[in-house]
């Protein structure tokens, strides 16, 4: 019988780009090739595992004591006869255990019910002790697992100006890892920040916006929470029961994971501190931090068409818009007219 070949999809760890791969088994090794990376990547046989399958039969692999993930179909799947860590079966039970580790089940949901508000605080320790090095780890899967099968928007001149964008509001931080931002097409107005510094925008809200300091405004924001930790502090404040039924069920996986990032709204505290921490990184990047408050004052006001989504997940108050109101100042251009016509275009690939 031949080896196993086929192609997939490769994500190193360091980024939530997807290197188109081809793969095929050599001396008890999965071979990962891809003209984005050299060497190609070996992973042991004996260690890979099925990290999560999706419904049209493809699954997510790791290799333990290995960075990265990677995408293949169900063909190769099949082929390789992989463990599965994304729902392992297990042993059938005797009603009598299946009594048992319900009461168990029951039992610390109750003690972990009557923990729950003293955990926020904990869970914040718990998310700022996380080393960079993991928080990148988990942004780039998290990321990649909320973009899987939407198309992302590369037109290089477009990206051009993402990127001097990006670069002008990240050096006005102190940041443990680089930011790394990506558009999706998609129609909905919405941005989100994973662990890591990973940052995504929406097509809608590019086009939804009157102005690049509009843009600017709402990265400035979501670099907000990143410097703040505020998605990884997020996931431990709102999934600590989620985590631990997952667990008691065996269901924890990164498309779960994923999920809880937006499903999520951030809370008060965090939307006007990602706030502030945005104004601040506009005015010392020297851009009139004016947008922001103009972008929220459009969304709320429904002049945005799709902007749903982000009034779900950034959920603003009179209150805030005030403070908002009371500190922002004028400055320059966040990009050049030809910047801004090309950013508006990011997502004609050709």
């Amino acid at each position: 019988m031949s080896a196993p070949r086929g192609v997939g999809r490769f994500f190193d760890g360091r980024t939530a780009a997807a290197m188109p791969a081809d793969i095929h088994v050599e001396a008890e090794a999965l071979v990962i090739a891809s003209d984005y990376r050299a060497p190609p990547a070996r992973w042991p046989l004996q260690s890979l595992r099925v990290t999560d399958r999706r419904p049209d039969g493809s699954a997510v692999l790791a290799a333990h004591g290995e960075e990265g993930r990677l995408v293949v179909d169900a063909a190769l799947l099949a082929a390789l006869a992989i463990p599965d860590e994304s729902g392992r079966a297990g042993p059938r039970l005797s009603a009598a255990q299946l009594r048992r580790y319900a009461l168990v089940a029951a039992a610390l949901a109750a003690a972990l019910a009557l923990l729950w508000l003293g955990w926020p605080p904990l869970a914040d320790r718990l998310a700022l002790a996380v080393p960079a090095s993991f928080a990148e780890s988990l942004g780039g899967q998290v990321t990649e697992s909320l973009v899987s099968g939407k198309r992302l928007c590369t037109q290089p001149a477009g990206t051009a100006a993402l990127q001097r964008l990006t670069d002008r509001l990240a050096a006005q931080l102190t940041l443990p890892h680089p930011v790394r931002v990506q558009v999706v097409d998609d129609p909905l107005v919405n941005a989100f920040a994973a662990p890591g510094g990973y940052i995504v925008l929406f097509r809608g809200l590019i086009a939804g916006a009157g102005s690049p300091e509009e843009v600017a405004g709402v990265l400035a924001h979501e670099l907000g929470h990143v410097a703040a930790s505020h998605p990884l502090r997020l996931l431990m404040r709102y999934s600590g029961l989620s985590l631990a039924a997952m667990l008691i069920w065996g269901d924890l996986n990164m498309t779960t994971i994923a999920s809880l990032l937006v499903t999520f709204s951030y809370s008060r505290g965090f939307e006007n501190e990602a706030d502030a921490r945005a104004i601040e990184i506009l005015q010392r990047a020297g851009i009139d931090s004016r947008g922001l408050s103009h972008f929220f004052a459009r969304v709320d006001a429904g002049r945005i068409e799709n902007a749903l989504r982000y009034i779900s997940t950034h959920p603003t108050s009179l209150d805030r818009r005030a403070a908002i109101e009371a500190l922002v100042r004028p400055g320059a251009p966040a990009l050049t007219p030809g910047e801004w016509t090309a950013l508006r275009g990011i997502c004609q690939n050709s």
